[in-house]
């Protein structure tokens, strides 16, 4: 439903690559949020695939990469 509770600007279909050892989330304003408990409850479907071996990312998937998403972690 596009209510992702740990970073804003994440939208449904959206999906986000992070190599081993890279920390990640919760994005601060998600944190935030989270500490006054504005939320009651979040509509969403998250997945997390961890895999022994490296992956590449496809061309295609280059074509539609967001390009600011590490700075959007930025204070």
């Amino acid at each position: 439903m596009g209510e992702f509770f740990s970073r804003d600007n994440i939208h449904p279909g959206m999906m986000s690559f992070h190599p081993s050892g890279f920390p990640h989330g919760p994005h601060p304003k998600a944190l935030a949020a989270g500490l006054k408990m504005e939320r009651k409850a979040t509509d969403e479907v998250a997945v997390m695939i961890d895999t022994r071996d490296a992956l590449s990312v496809a061309p295609q998937a280059e074509e539609v990469e967001w390009p600011a998403y590490v700075d959007s972690w930025k204070g």
